[in-house]
This record gives C-alpha cells, sequence and structure tokens, in this order.
C-alpha cells in the first residue's frame, strides 16, 4: 500500500481522519517541503502549529500515509515513498 493506490474503508480509521480535520493535513502538506525532507523538523513544526500531540499527532498522518494504525516508523516510511507521494497522501484529506 506505500507505493500503490490507498483507499481507506474502515469507519474508524475515517473519523481518526475527520477528526484530524482538512486543515490538519494542509498544514501537514504545506510543511513537508519546507522541512526539506527532515522530518524531525517537520514534526516539531507540524505539533507546534497545529496544537496537536501524541495519538492524535501521530495516528491520522500514519493512516493517511499508510491506511494503518501500526507499522514501522513515519520518518522512514516518509523516506521511502518520497516527497510527491507524502503530499498526495496528505492532499487527499485536505
Amino acid at each position: 500500500t506505500l507505493f500503490s493506490s490507498l483507499h481507506i474503508d474502515d469507519a474508524n480509521l475515517i473519523q481518526t481522519l475527520q477528526q484530524a480535520g482538512s486543515a490538519f493535513f494542509q498544514q501537514a502538506s504545506q510543511l513537508w517541503p519546507q522541512a526539506a525532507g527532515d522530518y524531525s523538523v517537520w514534526i516539531s513544526a507540524l505539533k507546534q502549529q497545529s496544537g496537536y500531540k501524541g495519538k492524535a499527532l501521530f495516528q491520522p498522518l500514519r493512516i493517511a500515509l499508510t491506511g494503518r494504525t501500526d507499522g514501522p516508523e513515519l520518518a522512514g516510511i516518509m523516506a521511502l515513498m518520497g516527497s510527491e507521494m507524502v503530499s498526495q497522501r496528505f492532499s487527499t484529506y485536505q
């Protein structure tokens, strides 16, 4: 699912994405290129701008990127996916 199209149909996952809100994914998408692929810089800026932390911060990101609530660390996933696919996945929920 990392490199193919992603379709999320689990109601709980969809609810988590909706609770995060479109503004959250817009911020994530805008901040990613500004961080030049540096995950630590990106996640710190997103945490500060969104006001989210912990599960409220990481769960929607993981679901939007992978369609799952568990898996490898987001930094590694995002590096493998590349900036274009990361931005594309986030834009789906804006």
